[in-house]
């Protein structure tokens, strides 16, 4: 559905282009107001899955389970800089837990991460095939997966995890 919302979109600019509208919008009628989260952005298990992929994707070596929800934590309060102040809450969130665990049981069954008995997660090759793929495929999930580890990077994760 949301396809078709965007063709239709594009079509109607195509049109005002090709006709020479033009549409002017003063400033003073623009929103500046910086975007508001609600906590059901934070608890998107495909975003929590993207994250711990990309997360195994750069450390070397594995991650252990029980260290998930924190790293996750941290990356999509720096994602979403509106809960910061909330870093530490969301570190010890009931739902963070139960949708890093769902995030991370997808990712396993997908083949993406192999989570061996010593609740060690490591990316496989996969998962490494599907982030390289789906990076140079769409600029989108490019921008996401860049903003997810540059987040991981400014953490300096590593140290904290190990």
């Amino acid at each position: 559905m949301s396809s078709s919302i965007n063709s239709d979109f594009d079509n109607l600019i195509e049109k005002l282009a090709k006709a020479s509208v033009i549409i002017r919008v003063a400033s003073d009628d623009l929103d500046e107001a910086e975007p508001e989260y609600n906590g059901e952005t934070l608890f998107y298990e495909p975003l929590i899955a993207l994250a711990v992929l990309i997360l195994t994707s750069i450390k070397y070596g594995s991650l252990q389970s029980g260290r998930v929800s924190f790293c996750v934590s941290q990356i999509l309060a720096t994602i979403f800089p509106g809960f910061s102040p909330l870093k530490r809450r969301l570190e010890w969130s009931i739902v963070l837990k139960s949708r890093c665990a769902d995030a991370l049981c997808f990712l396993e069954a997908s083949d993406l991460v192999k989570v061996t008995t010593e609740r060690s997660i490591s990316i496989t090759e996969r998962g490494r095939n599907f982030l390289s793929q789906r990076k140079n495929a769409d600029a989108h999930f490019a921008l996401l997966a860049r903003s997810i580890e540059r987040a991981i990077g400014n953490l300096q994760l590593f140290e904290e995890i190990n």
